[in-house]
């Protein structure tokens, strides 16, 4: 090998061992290889710059870290990788969303696309059946009011809780008979 006086001069460092600190310590010509700053979740942009996310895994991409998943029991619901996977969370088997106060499909809300409001099997809150005794049942506001009585039933006190009491049938001779 010919030398010309501009040979490249490197006195070896860290025992040969090539490290992440700016130095070409194997004195191979490449300074901090085979660290990749753009994909290395330890050496992230610069050397030691470490990639954690709270309950997460860490990624590297173009060198900037990411959430590349979280822990088993954790989710990311809201979508802010700056506080990791912060939502404790295990899907059920069926991970569709049920009536049933738990956050089945572990997006950090719990019986999504269930009316509460207006859902007579459903209203007010989850198994809440509006089905008054001898009549239909109405769920409004999240309340079960008494929309009609079966026929032959009245609703004299206007309660719910005992729907459609008052029973009246007409006999074969065309009297009413009210609660026989």
């Amino acid at each position: 090998m010919s030398q010309n006086g501009c040979e490249y001069a490197c006195v070896p460092s860290n025992e040969g061992v090539e490290a992440c600190d700016q130095l070409d310590n194997d004195c191979n010509g490449v300074v901090d290889d085979p660290f990749d700053l753009q994909r290395d979740p330890l050496h992230c942009g610069a050397c030691d710059n470490v990639c954690a996310f709270e309950n997460g895994r860490p990624g590297c991409v173009a060198g900037r870290c990411a959430l590349a998943g979280c822990a088993a029991g954790f989710v990311d619901a809201d979508g802010d990788p700056a506080n990791g996977c912060e939502l404790r969370c295990t899907p059920t088997p069926d991970p569709t969303e049920v009536c049933d106060t738990v956050d089945n499909d572990c997006d950090g809300s719990t019986d999504e696309g269930f009316d509460l409001a207006n859902d007579e099997a459903n209203c007010g809150a989850c198994g809440v059946l509006c089905n008054p005794a001898n009549a239909t049942g109405q769920c409004r506001g999240g309340r079960c009011f008494v929309s009609a009585c079966a026929p032959g039933f009245i609703d004299l006190d206007r309660g719910v809780q005992n729907g459609c009491e008052y029973a009246c049938v007409e006999s074969e001779d065309g009297i009413e008979v009210c609660n026989t």
